[in-house]
């Protein structure tokens, strides 16, 4: 086997890799699930470790109750199928629930960032729907909590709809993709190009 048959080989294998790579990664950002909601939740103290010699000297209160551990949380919930999600999606017309944990007694909320349809409230719970809900539109309520709050998906009757959390996506995992997409498609190109030479090579010959 010569050289050339050789270099021809790799640059084909290479070339394969690259485009099953790049059709990969192209599938997923330009064909989203059809009927899917993800959610996700964050919280940030309103006195971070930093300034914990605020302590005593700053005051937080709600309605006039002290707040002694502030958070600001926030549950964002996101239609990212292709399709929007209709009212009659929900099973009896019951609402999707999540319940905010949180460690002391105070838990307010404070209000909706987005458009409707509107996030109510019951107690600890947030509902969600039953509601026309758009594709790629999202809704964020945000409150305050004495405590490090948690969510949790309580309950969903959603019929032929998905919720899912939405993982946390390091920053370097989403670099290293974008590296490995764009290595594979300058990959898929050198070989073919490499292929081409060598066809017409041969062909010369």
């Amino acid at each position: 086997m010569s050289t050339s048959d050789l270099l021809g080989i790799i640059a084909i294998v290479a070339g394969v890799i690259g485009i099953g790579v790049a059709v990969f990664y192209g599938r997923r950002a330009l064909r989203p699930p059809k009927r899917l909601i993800q959610w996700h939740s964050d919280a940030t103290p309103l006195i971070s470790r930093r300034g914990a010699q605020y302590h005593g000297v700053i005051e937080v209160s709600v309605s006039g109750q002290r707040v002694n551990d502030p958070y600001i949380g926030r549950l964002t919930v996101e239609n990212v199928g292709q399709h929007d999600i209709e009212s009659s999606s929900f099973d009896q017309g019951r609402p999707i629930r999540f319940l905010v944990h949180h460690e002391g007694e105070m838990g307010t909320f404070l209000g909706q960032e987005n458009d409707p349809p509107e996030l109510r409230v019951d107690d600890d719970f947030i509902l969600v729907g039953p509601e026309l809900l758009r594709s790629r539109s999202k809704w964020t309520l945000s409150f305050i909590t004495d405590g490090r709050p948690t969510v949790e998906l309580a309950e969903s009757y959603l019929i032929n709809v998905k919720i899912s959390q939405k993982p946390a996506i390091d920053q370097r995992q989403t670099s290293m993709a974008s590296y490995v997409l764009v290595v594979s498609v300058i990959a898929a190109i050198i070989g073919l190009a490499i292929t081409i030479i060598g066809i017409i090579g041969v062909t010369i010959h």
